[in-house]
């Protein structure tokens, strides 16, 4: 697999202090995910991360081996989570198909070997969006179709962060190594969910951003 990708390095809170606008977004903050078709990825040095994109336009697009995590494979010892936010489309690992409907998630353990991604209509793609952590031991992969998940409502108009938050990949959905996934809604009128900006001690957040003006 090319190595293309964008590398986020760690920083202190002592060096983040300091940082304006531009260089926090200079080092937090990447906008090569779906702009263009086939295979993108983001590695973060925080808890070992990458995050990216799969968009087939018309060829499958393979996830492979990456020299950045030293793998022959890209599971060889991480977990995936699997997000289409585009058209549907379908994702094969080790030879099986699992067709991909807009808002389904596909958990893909450590060990898998082959994934492939491919769209219906590659005049209107499917859009895949990843999120992979390291993992010490395999899961069952699971599909979870979107309709299967209840949301959890959230905030209201009077604070402008009325949402609802979808855990696709969540302890109450299956079982991950590392890995909690899942998107947010957000309703007509409001305008947040992640006020204040804040970190967390035990563990990161990767956001990614998309139908939004």
């Amino acid at each position: 697999m090319e190595d293309n990708a964008t590398h986020l390095y760690l920083h202190s809170p002592e060096a983040t202090r300091w940082m304006d606008t531009a260089e926090l977004r200079a080092n937090f903050h990447s906008d090569q995910l779906m702009k263009k078709p086939g295979l993108e990825l983001i590695y973060w040095e925080q808890d070992r991360t990458v995050a990216g994109s799969a968009m087939p336009a018309g060829e499958e697009v393979v996830l492979g081996g990456w020299d950045k995590i030293r793998a022959d494979y890209f599971c060889q010892r991480r977990e995936l989570g699997i997000l289409n936010i585009g058209a549907a489309g379908s994702v094969t690992v080790d030879g099986t198909d699992y067709p991909m409907e807009h808002l389904d998630g596909l958990y893909v353990p450590r060990g898998s070997k082959e994934i492939k991604f491919s769209s219906k209509d590659g005049k209107d793609p499917a859009k895949f969006y990843l999120l992979s952590y390291p993992a010490h031991t395999a899961h069952p992969l699971k599909h979870i179709k979107q309709g299967d998940i209840k949301p959890l409502e959230l905030g209201s108009g009077d604070t402008c962060n009325e949402r609802k938050l979808y855990q696709v990949f969540h302890p109450g959905t299956l079982e991950t190594c590392q890995l909690v996934m899942g998107y947010t809604v957000i309703a007509k009128g409001s305008t947040w969910n992640t006020f204040p900006p804040h970190t967390h001690d035990r563990r990161s957040e990767v956001y990614f951003y998309y139908g939004m003006a």
